[in-house]
């Protein structure tokens, strides 16, 4: 099987639109967010291979939020952070065109934001998303109108930056209040660039080199045929998870199954391929899916990691899993700041079935996992 990664969406970006419930969960269950020779070679590499950590299994969740809505938008947080001594969930209400602010049981402190065209509204149909926070800052991706908007954590508005649109529905994360780290897919030459959100969107540093040109358009059908073949489409190559880190900066090579670590300088110091044991399901499903089940000119995309979050100075990554994929569970994989794995959690929540599309963890070690099927948030101790 060849190094793979992530999800191409089975719609282009332009054509992401609000559907309708059902529909909608699915396609951004698939929704993003890359492999080939590098020159800047890490000076060490991990094995390939089995997972060595114990297996954990967790099944003991606490539902704490529920909601007619969905608690959807990349990143499918929550976004954790303290305020006043005492941590706090932040997620963007894809339903409701608002940014919603909850305590660690549940209770909702504070919601803002709207649908519309004024300063610090979204679109109805493509709201906003890549939801991060640092300092009193809170940082969103306006889908719609292509800027970068900036809030503070009382929700007030600060003022937005016009975005490249090539940037879109790349990943991002605030590093600290007003620069940014965004994912490029191989524009800009590079894997990800730090933005300069107080001199109109100024690329300070670029990181990375780009595998492979990126495209200029999109055709999903050859993305299809791809994967169907157990290829991985060149559109894919340069797809990343990025999140910043202690003395440097984390790039999860969807395509390639690989979690990077470049540092300040942009350096690469080290690359870590996940698990086989992990990679080979998701690929032969993702493969079958395009070969059996997709329809012409759309696109089951690949994506090993559905989410990736800092804490404690640990890597946690969310495998990915499908609502039809009775045969995938849902792996945390835990990984120190040298990229070694050292634990491995599975989490299954039996009574529900449910698919889990992304967590936070809290300073007390509790896990908050958003269950998107069923607009719900599950907590439990790790």
């Amino acid at each position: 099987m060849p190094d793979s990664s992530l999800p191409v969406s089975s719609m282009p970006d332009s054509q992401n639109k609000k559907l309708p419930f059902t529909v909608m969960c699915s396609l951004l269950l698939l929704l993003v967010a890359a492999s080939g020779c590098e020159s800047d070679v890490a000076p060490a590499s991990a094995d390939e291979g089995s997972i060595e950590p114990d297996t954990l299994y967790i099944d003991n969740f606490e539902e704490i939020i529920t909601t007619e809505s969905m608690l959807l938008a990349q990143p499918f947080g929550p976004v954790i952070y303290r305020t006043e001594g005492e941590d706090r969930l932040a997620y963007f209400d894809y339903g409701h065109n608002q940014v919603r602010i909850f305590s660690t049981d549940g209770e909702l402190l504070l919601e803002f934001g709207s649908t519309g065209g004024g300063p610090g509204e979204w679109e109805e149909m493509s709201g906003a998303g890549h939801l991060s926070i640092a300092g009193e800052q809170i940082y969103l991706t306006d889908h719609g109108h292509f800027t970068y908007d900036l809030f503070t954590t009382d929700g007030d508005f600060i003022r937005s930056i016009e975005m490249p649109r090539h940037l879109n529905y790349n990943d991002k994360y605030l590093i600290e209040e007003n620069r940014l780290l965004a994912a490029t897919n191989g524009h800009e030459d590079a894997l990800a660039v730090i933005v300069d959100l107080e001199n109109d969107g100024e690329i300070l540093q670029h990181i990375g080199e780009s595998l492979a040109d990126p495209p200029t358009h999109r055709t999903l059908e050859e993305e299809r045929l791809a994967y169907a073949e157990g290829e991985v489409p060149e559109v894919a190559l340069n797809e990343a998870l990025v999140r910043p880190a202690e003395n440097g900066y984390l790039l999860l090579m969807n395509s390639m199954g690989e979690l990077r670590f470049y540092d300040l300088e942009g350096d690469l110091t080290f690359q870590s391929s996940l698990p086989e044991e992990i990679k080979d399901p998701i690929f032969e499903f993702i493969s079958w899916s395009n070969r059996e089940n997709a329809a012409p000119h759309t696109v089951m995309p690949l994506r090993y990691i559905r989410y990736m979050v800092v804490a404690d100075d640990q890597i946690y990554l969310l495998s990915s899993n499908f609502p039809q994929a009775d045969e995938l569970d849902d792996h945390l994989l835990v990984y120190n700041l040298d990229g070694e794995l050292i634990r491995h959690l599975v989490l299954v929540d039996r009574e529900n079935e449910a698919v889990f599309s992304g967590f936070g963890i809290d300073s007390s070690r509790n896990l908050y996992l958003t269950e998107v099927m069923s607009a719900r948030v599950l907590k439990t101790g790790i």
